[in-house]
């Protein structure tokens, strides 16, 4: 690996669906104390430490006096919008995992009007775990061996 196994570990916990989850559950909870929304989370998903840390590295979630709340931009913000930030925070916004995800994102190359890339096996598995976040968030997908930016987000790079 090239540095990022400790990121790649972090990633490869944390689900898309578990993040929106908690979001969710922040927005929709009358209490904000990190407790009481960990014990609700715990309910249902698993893994709270792992993807509260994770909302909070990348601005997702601030937290104060044990006290959770959702970045106030996302109060009001649909399911698909909160996809949409959580896209945004990982590549426009600089955080832990920036470096990951760029080392990641440069070998899309543009051709045929599409961003592609083709990894080789140690490519697939260095960068298995935002691969996996990016395909959960449509921004990539996979045809045959080969990956693919989704043109709506073609901008972003």
């Amino acid at each position: 690996m090239t540095g990022y196994s400790n990121k790649m570990e972090i990633i490869d916990r944390v689900k898309v669906s578990a993040v929106l989850n908690l979001l969710t559950l922040l927005k929709r909870s009358k209490s904000s104390d990190e407790k009481m929304i960990k014990e609700l989370y715990n309910r249902h998903y698993s893994d709270f430490d792992s993807v509260l840390h994770f909302a909070l590295t990348i601005g997702l979630v601030k937290k104060s006096s044990g006290k959770l709340l959702v970045a106030e931009e996302l109060r009001d913000s649909t399911l698909q919008d909160l996809k949409e930030a959580l896209i945004k925070k990982l590549i426009q916004n600089p955080n832990k995992y920036s470096n990951y995800i760029q080392s990641y994102l440069k070998n899309f190359t543009w051709e045929n009007g599409l961003y592609q890339y083709l990894p080789t096996t140690k490519q697939r598995i260095e960068h298995s775990g935002i691969r996996n976040v990016f395909i959960d968030l449509w921004l990539v997908s996979l045809d045959g061996d080969q990956y693919f930016i989704s043109n709506r987000y073609a901008a972003l790079l």
